[in-house]
């Protein structure tokens, strides 16, 4: 007699074709993948120790799909070295700097007139007393490698010791201007009395910064 098995229906696994593939779940691969194109945003790609996979040529290969904007791997800036850019940087921001900002051409800051060249310096001097409707002089150094211009601006920060008579009422002028026009200029400093006769020995110190335009 023969006696038939108790039959368990079971259902086929997934397997793969020649053509696209669909799989879920992990896929292991104890070889090397071969592959033209990667999609997909990569989102969930672990167990990458160095993003030196990330070659210049597939990083520009990505832009020029477009995900980069069309920017060349060789320009793009990192946050961790030091970034030497070329042309022109526009920022609609504010930048924030710890140490000093250096322009090899202009800066202009917000809608102001382009600066091409800045010099800040400071002089020591004492007033002699200057009699009503007077004026004295003083000269600072020269401004080393510095090259003066017709449209130089100069400023003069000045403490309010030398700007009053020592309490005689009398209040002084300043200004100042660029004694040549070659390298290396001196800055001439007038200060003048047109009030009562102011009888000197104010001493302070006078900021001068000079913008070249």
């Amino acid at each position: 007699a023969i006696t038939a098995l108790p039959f368990t229906p079971f259902t086929c696994l997934p397997f793969a074709t020649l053509g696209s593939n669909i799989f879920s779940g992990n896929q292991s691969v104890s070889g090397t993948v071969t592959a033209t194109a990667f999609s997909g945003n990569g989102s969930a790609l672990t167990g990458v120790n160095a993003l030196s996979a990330l070659t210049a040529a597939s990083a520009t290969n990505a832009a020029s799909a477009g995900s980069l904007n069309g920017v060349p791997a060789s320009n793009f800036a990192r946050l961790d070295v030091d970034n030497a850019f070329t042309g022109n940087q526009n920022i609609t921001g504010n930048i924030t700097a710890t140490g000093g900002i250096t322009a090899s051409g202009s800066l202009t800051i917000g809608s102001g007139t382009p600066i091409s060249e800045y010099v800040s310096i400071t002089d020591s001097i004492t007033l002699p007393a200057i009699s009503s409707g007077s004026c004295t002089t003083f000269t600072t150094e020269a401004l080393t490698g510095f090259t003066p211009g017709s449209n130089d601006t100069i400023a003069l920060g000045t403490p309010s010791t030398l700007l009053t008579g020592l309490g005689s009422g009398v209040f002084l002028m300043y200004e100042a201007w660029e004694t040549t026009t070659t390298e290396s200029p001196t800055i001439t400093i007038r200060v003048c009395n047109p009030s009562s006769r102011y009888r000197g020995g104010n001493s302070g110190t006078i900021r001068i910064d000079i913008f070249k335009h």
